[in-house]
């Protein structure tokens, strides 16, 4: 997370003050957090799992935060949804995964 707990949060809390209502911090296979609307300061960790191809993984982890935000969860749930698909595309080789005939696209 940018080094340190501290350090990410405090870097999440100066972009802030630039603007946005929402910041979030990812740090791969270390976790990510988000300071939510509130100044809410949420953190999650992974559980250590076989990471196979990180490749994508930070962009199914975009994906799912903000889709589960477009769906009106909070902020911290997001981060789980979010972490949840980032994970799952880590433990995939490839961008894409395998296709039905068992090939990778």
């Amino acid at each position: 997370m940018i080094g340190t707990e501290e350090r990410g949060e405090a870097l999440a809390r100066a972009v802030a003050r630039l603007g946005p209502s929402e910041v979030v911090i990812k740090g791969g296979d270390a976790g990510a957090a988000v300071l939510d609307t509130q100044g809410g300061w949420h953190q999650h960790r992974p559980r250590p799992g076989a990471e196979i191809d990180p490749v994508g993984a930070g962009d199914a982890f975009n994906g799912g935060y903000l889709a589960a935000r477009l769906r009106g969860e909070a902020p911290a749930d997001a981060l789980l949804v979010g972490a949840a698909e980032g994970g799952r595309a880590a433990r995939t080789f490839g961008d894409v995964g395998p296709t039905k005939e068992g090939t990778h696209a």
